[in-house]
Order: structure tokens, then C-alpha cells, then sequence
């Protein structure tokens, strides 16, 4: 499945290849300095390099992330330990 581009809305689902990472950048580098809306609902995991680059993006511009609440996978994990996905 992996990602959809629509503007400045990135939409993941199923399972994410590191295959995507050059697209994925490219589109990051184009939307900068713009805020992103990321929804992760249907992914189910993603590539720690997709993670990279979705943390660098937060460090330098605003993303606004959706996602499944009750979820618990690794990747949530990640995002949140680089303040990305800000729990309230």
C-alpha cells in the first residue's frame, strides 16, 4: 500500500518499505517550511528510515499527526520518544 501525497496531507497505510524513503523526502523538502498533516491510521509499521525522516521534518517544521490511539506499535513508539506524536 505504503504512502499517498495530497498537498500537504501524507496518508500511510499497510506497511511501509524503506522504498519510499527518496519519494518521501522529496515530497518533505517541496512542503518545507509548511505545516503537514501526517495520518497514520492504516499503517500497520513503517521502515525506521520513514521514521527518520518524519522526525527531522518536526525538528525543523510544525506536523500535525493522526492515529490510532489504542495502537501500540514500535513505530508509535519511536515517534513519540522524538516528541513528534505529543501525548495529551
Amino acid at each position: 500500500m505504503g504512502i499517498k501525497y495530497s498537498g500537504h496531507e501524507i496518508v500511510f497505510e499497510g506497511i511501509v518499505h524503506e522504498g519510499e524513503a527518496v519519494e518521501l523526502r522529496e515530497h518533505l523538502k517541496s512542503s518545507a517550511p509548511l505545516k503537514i498533516e501526517v495520518d497514520l491510521t492504516g499503517c500497520k509499521d513503517m521502515h525506521t528510515s520513514i521514521i527518520q525522516l518524519i522526525c527531522a521534518y518536526n525538528q525543523n517544521y510544525e506536523c500535525q499527526v493522526f492515529y490510532d490511539k489504542e495502537s501500540n506499535t514500535t513505530y508509535l513508539k519511536a515517534l513519540k520518544g522524538c516528541g513528534v506524536i505529543k501525548e495529551s
